[in-house]
């Protein structure tokens, strides 16, 4: 019998604990803690996470706002734009929405955000945090992998990630590390990929293809974790054939409703630590 895992509980004990957090901050400061989502450009994706957020921010108690940015005012002005927001004392937490113009730098646009109010662990210096064991907040979509792993399967030491970027492989890889796991990081490159994937005990899927992971990746034994989100004609589907391992692994997250509803709340309790950490 494959365990589906459930991720209701642990979304609303984090909501319910910031919202306590955010009504007293109002009653203390006379406001909501606040949040800016930037979007450069007229990305209807980014426009669509800023907004998510939005209405997540509504339910808990925090001001979220979407700030667009003309991408034809060129880098400079762009960054100079980021850093009067990151110095805005009425402004405690920012986000740099994805994708942003292929002709911007995307990394120097992250380092105009103060590490204290870089609520989704992004910048280079928060990101370098992790791999010294030292971070203050991780990012989103990586800590909500890692909570689910260490709630549901403590005992799971051996984990393939099928992914390698600054957002989920590589940040996930050193806090797996971090926790005395043994980690292998896979991508488009790798060989043997399905071995690999077979022999850990969990398998971290996201590749944003749907249905990428079948049987021949894992084993009746293997923790599936899901983090891939495809819109596709029967709505919104994983990178894990989710029919064909129901039933066969041991454990999977489903998608909608597994990894990235944990980390839609992951944002805002990261607002919240840095907050503290700030105070």
């Amino acid at each position: 019998m494959t365990k589906i895992i459930s991720v209701d509980e642990t979304v609303n004990g984090i909501r319910e604990d910031l919202k306590e957090w955010s009504s007293k901050f109002l009653s203390v400061h006379g406001r909501m803690p606040s949040l800016v989502s930037i979007i450069i450009g007229d990305s209807k994706e980014a426009d669509v996470y800023a907004q998510s957020k939005v209405r997540s921010g509504r339910r808990i108690g925090v001001e979220v706002t979407a700030r667009n940015i003309d991408p034809d005012l060129g880098q400079k002005k762009i960054e100079d734009e980021i850093r009067k927001l990151s110095d805005d004392s009425r402004i405690d937490g920012i986000i740099l929405e994805n994708p942003v113009p292929k002709e911007l730098n995307y990394i120097s646009l992250l380092s105009c955000i103060s590490p204290l109010k870089d609520v989704d662990c992004m910048t280079p210096y928060n990101q370098g945090l992790i791999s010294m064991k030292s971070q203050i907040v991780l990012p989103a979509t990586a800590a909500a992998v890692d909570q689910i792993l260490k709630e549901n399967f403590p005992e799971v030491r051996d984990v393939a990630i099928i992914n390698r970027s600054v957002v989920v492989g590589k940040p996930l890889s050193m806090i797996l590390l971090n926790r005395d796991c043994t980690v292998t990081v896979c991508h488009s490159k790798t060989r043997d990929l399905r071995k690999k994937c077979a022999s850990a005990e969990a398998v971290v899927v996201a590749v944003g293809h749907e249905n990428f992971l079948t049987r021949d990746y894992v084993t009746d034994n293997s923790v599936v974790i899901d983090v891939g989100i495809n819109s596709t004609q029967n709505g919104i589907k994983g990178d894990a054939d989710f029919d064909s391992l129901n039933g066969f692994v041991r454990a999977i997250t489903p998608v909608p409703g597994g990894v990235g509803k944990l980390t839609s709340i992951k944002i805002f309790q990261n607002l919240k630590l840095l907050m503290d950490r700030s105070a």
